[in-house]
């Protein structure tokens, strides 16, 4: 029987908690941007795991396994990955459209950031 996504999200938890490198269910929360209850809600199956849960993870554990996030690894790390965090991602370099995008993501940026700043000259008046 395979495991629904809020179960993998807190085998994940089991494991970040057993490897020291998370302590509680609200320090969790605070990893995937919900409170206590949130967490508790997630736990108990009244409200469901989002991408964006799975995404935040990602993005701090790099060496979990997104296959094992979405339901179609076995594997909660990846192979390159001892579970401790050390994890070494092969070498790649961006081609073509990935490049585009990177430039594009990085204007969007840079936009953002322009807006940013507009806005906090407005406040300071």
């Amino acid at each position: 029987m395979s495991l629904s996504h809020n179960e993998r999200l807190f085998q994940v938890f089991e494991h970040l908690k057993s490897s020291s490198r998370i302590k509680t269910y609200i320090s969790f929360g605070e990893l995937i941007g919900e409170n206590k209850a949130g967490v508790n809600d997630l736990k108990n199956d009244r409200k469901k795991v989002t991408i964006e849960h799975f995404f935040k993870l990602k993005n701090s554990y790099p060496e979990l396994n997104t296959d094992y996030l979405i339901g179609v690894s076995d594997e909660l790390l990846l192979p390159d990955s001892d579970g401790n965090g050390h994890y070494a991602p092969k070498a790649s370099t961006p081609q073509g459209d990935q490049q585009a995008v990177i430039a594009a993501l990085r204007e969007t940026i840079a936009s953002k950031n322009e807006t940013i700043e507009a806005l906090k000259s407005l406040l300071s008046k």
